[in-house]
């Protein structure tokens, strides 16, 4: 809801309170003034006692992150204290009907509101004049022979919009609407006029907080724009699922409860389901990365038979062709599920499984090899990495049999498991499922799932779960919601789980919808700990993704050469032995472009490639030609996963090879005068691909794709040891930037001449790195010399500053750490960790102990940041605050 609809509320309790008498006075119903087509309609007779609770749920913790969110909440509190102070209108407000709904315009949805009062024009003048002085105007004007008001508050750059009528007042940020609700009065229609309306407003609860109606015709209009960009067989789903709905509002501190009734006709989709089915539970066989899962439960096989049958006229024609009432459809045991577990909108197709219950799997499995073969007879059917998987060829059968919602569900393989035929469009995300399920990872184990699943009931015909923050990244990025999700993701990311749930009861359909915050996901399971390898901690730990799960794990390597892989609860998940210790960074690859991670990095004599289980992928390890002296460069020029892993050797040359470990086609082997100790850098500029090569005593050769020189260095430069290069984003000087051996910072132009500019004297060992530091949006430069650190602007003004005396410490980097930019290092000396940002060195990190390089991140959905470090032949995990 926009912060324009809560400053109304508290805009029309201000006049209230204004008023000297504040009286109820006959009239017609406030249902008189809510047009017929609004999508919902919120009534309550307790606002106050509403907010009293909604005003303590955790959400509201993260207002301070969201300025819109914390002027919301201010003006809520604001209405509280106004309405404790005077007690007519405490009263009004804690009995009165107040009505509030959202209508779709052509621009965006509006918020309309209705409450019984009784006030004059002259009077609103008054408190207008009264409470808002020159912050506000206000004029008269007339609609339909009915008087209203607009008022113009300048501060806000808003205009409430006003009218009085027979005891109600109504009121609108939009013009249209006001006028839509004055016609309705004026052409004597009224919602309640509605039977379906009126019937399922009967069904709400009298001592509830508030009641929800829901307009399903009209909902999708809240879900489209001009654009016109949402999904059309969504928008077609919610419209056929009933007509309208009653929900009773609970509020709880971190949860949303509301159960109620909708109606359906023998139309709609929920007239499908006429019997009570059993109570049956799922989440055991569920994918346990699922971003939305719809449950499908029919009470008897006959009627679940016919209902599908006689859905559609596609749906009969595939019976008339197949017979499937007959052969198929009696093997399906009542019970239809449907699970996307994608992450991106581009991943649905691959990433959609089917579950059929059934009577007897291996009799449904033959069905549904005469049916693939009725289809073609040269459809897949194979054993595949263990299981006896068949394709069905056709891409519309199953939308055209069961609906849209299975309009992803093209051309499925299938494979039998327990009692269900599982299908998938993708035979290798389909075995990935089945080794899931049988390893135990299923739903069940999912955090969001477990948060959520107290609102699940199991027993109810439809059932929908949602992972919410999984689900919103399935909208298409030009989606318009994408705006406002961006606007407010700290909101969004403290939400966890939805569950919906339709169960049949007599004329309607009883209705459940229960929405928890991800409180108690933040708080549990985050321990601090400590692991002891078998030896010594080497190199720095790495944070890095799993695809089987939603959890982040962490890499680490001992002086044995162990590589371990560790969860965020300690847990040793495997460990790998290697011929030699990783020289440099441990690579997240996805080498067969399936949407599975394998982890790429090299020791001094072999590049290692290795999957999320522990196991070689392929060919690898792959033996290098001439041992590596420095760890590998990973470049991806096109973003499509066609990478290339480029390495020095002992021979002081460079070696370009392919993801499967293959050396690289065409490339020229660049050699340097001596060797290479930094890893090579991937830069473009204008379209083109430079690829820089340093070697240890700073003489620099830059190449194109191929390994052809693409600069020469005209002037004598000797880049410093610690000097990275940069894309300039300060001025118009050179393309690119870094420091030479004394600190000198280096503007290097195509033409391969170079000038200077000389912030301070360093040493040769001084690091410099070019990253947005300062608290404006502008590149900064970053110097560490002698533990001392500086930060310099565009203009050579110091913005920072901080000498770290004789620490021994380990070489300075750059991280992100909350979406700010800090240099972070560890003091071997004091045996403590550094982190630097704008405001400050962070002191929770720095009294952490540790002598390692130290990797932060979010360890488990919803989890705190946690920062991860080792001392001797110990890892430590620390939860921050």
């Amino acid at each position: 809801m926009k912060k324009h609809h809560f400053i109304l509320i508290a805009v029309i309790t201000l006049i209230l309170t204004a008023c000297d008498s504040f009286y109820n006075e006959k009239g017609v119903s406030s249902f008189r003034f809510i047009p017929t087509r609004s999508a919902l309609v919120l009534e309550t007779n307790n606002f106050l006692s509403l907010w009293n609770t909604y005003s303590k749920s955790s959400i509201w913790d993260i207002k301070k992150n969201n300025p819109g969110l914390q002027k919301v909440y201010n003006n809520l509190q604001t209405l509280k204290k106004l309405t404790s102070r005077h007690k007519s209108l405490k009263s009004a407000m804690s009995e009165s009907s107040v009505l509030l709904s959202v209508v779709n315009t052509k621009e965006n949805p509006a918020l309309l509101m209705v409450t019984q009062a009784s006030l004059t024009m002259k009077k609103l003048k008054a408190i207008v004049r009264k409470n808002f002085s020159n912050r506000a105007t206000f004029s008269s004007s007339q609609f339909m022979d009915i008087p209203t008001s607009k008022v113009i508050f300048s501060n806000q750059q808003a205009i409430m919009y006003i009218a009085f009528k027979e005891g109600n007042i109504i009121a609108t940020y939009n013009k249209g609407v006001l006028e839509k609700a004055l016609e309705q009065y004026v052409l004597k229609k009224d919602l309640t006029d509605n039977q379906k309306f009126h019937q399922i407003r009967q069904s709400s609860g009298e001592y509830t907080d508030a009641s929800l109606f829901v307009n399903f015709k009209t909902l999708p209009d809240l879900l489209t724009t001009k654009e016109r960009v949402m999904n059309t067989a969504l928008i077609e789903g919610i419209t056929n699922t009933a007509e309208w709905g009653a929900l009773d509002l609970t509020a709880r501190k971190n949860k949303l409860l509301m159960n109620g009734f909708v109606s359906a006709d023998t139309d709609k989709y929920l007239s499908l389901f006429k019997d009570q089915p059993a109570f049956v539970n799922f989440e055991k066989i569920l994918p346990y990365q699922s971003s939305i899962v719809l449950t499908q439960k029919f009470g008897n096989q006959a009627n679940m038979a016919e209902g599908i049958i006689n859905r559609s006229s596609t749906a009969k024609n595939l019976n008339k062709t197949y017979n499937l009432q007959a052969n198929l459809l009696t093997q399906i045991n009542r019970n239809i599920l449907l699970a996307i577990t994608a992450s991106k909108p581009g991943e649905i197709k691959q990433k959609t499984y089917a579950y059929f219950q059934t009577r007897h799997p291996s009799e449904a499995f033959d069905e549904l090899k005469q049916l693939a073969g009725k289809i073609d007879n040269n459809f897949y059917n194979k054993q595949y990495q263990g299981y006896d998987i068949i394709r069905l060829p056709s891409a519309d059968f199953f939308a055209d049999l069961f609906g849209k919602a299975f309009n992803q569900f093209k051309s499925p393989y299938f494979a039998v498991y327990k009692d269900y035929l599982v299908g998938c469009p993708s035979k290798n995300n389909l075995v990935n499922l089945l080794q899931q399920l049988e390893g135990g990872k299923s739903l069940a184990q999912s955090d969001v799932y477990q948060s959520t699943s107290s609102g699940i009931t199991g027993e109810s015909n439809v059932g929908v779960y949602v992972d919410i923050n999984r689900a919103l990244k399935l909208l298409p990025a030009n989606h318009p919601f994408n705006t406002s999700i961006d606007k407010n993701r700290t909101f969004f990311q403290n939400l966890s789980g939805l569950s919906l749930e339709f169960t049949t009861a007599d004329q309607f359909y009883f209705t459940s919808v229960f929405l928890n915050t991800g409180e108690k996901l933040r708080m549990s399971g985050e321990d601090n700990w400590e692991l002891k390898l078998e030896a010594k901690m080497v190199g720095k730990p790495h944070i890095v993704e799993d695809h089987l799960s939603s959890e982040k794990r962490i890499i680490v390597f001992d002086a044995l050469n162990n590589m371990y892989f560790i969860n965020h609860k300690g847990e040793v998940l495997w460990k790998h032995m290697l011929s030699g210790r990783p020289l440099g960074d441990v690579y997240e690859v996805d080498a067969y472009k399936n949407n599975k991670v394998q982890y790429l990095f090299n020791t001094e004599n072999y590049l290692y490639l290795i999957d999320v289980l522990g196991r070689d992928v392929g060919d690898f390890p792959i033996e290098l030609p001439s041992p590596a002296t420095n760890g590998l460069a990973l470049f991806d020029y096109t973003g499509q996963k066609y990478y290339r892993i480029v390495f020095a050797g002992a021979d002081q040359k460079v070696y370009n090879y392919d993801i499967e470990g293959r050396p690289v086609t065409g490339w020229r082997k660049p050699t340097m005068e001596n060797k290479i100790k930094q890893p090579l850098q991937h830069l473009v500029y204008g379209s083109r691909d430079y690829i820089i090569i340093t070697d240890r005593k700073g003489h620099v050769k830059i190449t194109n794709r191929k390994g052809q020189e693409r600069i020469t260095i005209t002037d004598s430069f000797t880049n410093g040891r610690n000097s990275k290069f940069y894309v300039n984003r300060t001025n118009s000087k050179s393309p690119f930037i870094t420091t030479d051996n004394k600190g000198k910072l280096t503007y290097l132009k195509a033409t391969g001449s170079t000038s200077e500019t000389i912030f301070d004297t360093l040493s040769p060992k001084h690091h410099f790195f070019y990253e947005k530091f300062n608290k404006d949006p502008h590149y900064d430069f970053i110097y560490f010399d002698n533990n001392k650190l500086t930060v310099y602007d565009r203009f050579q003004e110091i913005v920072y500053e901080r000498n770290f005396g004789d620490q021994v410490i380990t070489n300075p980097e750059i991280k992100t750490f909350n979406g700010k930019k800090a240099v972070a290092f560890t003091s071997l000396s004091e045996e403590r960790l550094y982190l630097i940002t704008k405001e400050g060195l962070n002191e929770r990190i720095n009294r952490l102990e540790g002598t390692t390089p130290f990797a932060t991140g979010q360890l488990k959905p919803f989890g705190k940041i946690s920062v991860v470090v080792g001392k001797e032949e110990k890892l430590f995990k620390y939860v921050l605050d």
